[in-house]
């Protein structure tokens, strides 16, 4: 797994994050979650449509319950 640092920056009231190039996604959104266990913020691809979110939805249950 490769770890890098991204700068954390302001944009009006919200914190954002500068990924690095090499993590960056397609698109304009991304899905949030909170690991409770770490408290680690994981970003996901959102899926273009909703067939893959049931899945997205077990494997997340699945890793973190």
């Amino acid at each position: 797994m490769t770890t890098r640092t991204a700068k954390l920056f302001k944009t009006g009231r919200s914190q954002a994050v500068r990924l690095p190039i090499e993590f960056r996604f397609e698109g304009s959104e991304v899905f949030v979650r909170r690991d409770p266990k770490t408290d680690d913020v994981i970003l996901s691809r959102k899926p273009d449509s909703w067939d893959g979110f049931p899945h997205l939805i077990l494997h997340s249950f699945g890793r973190f319950g």
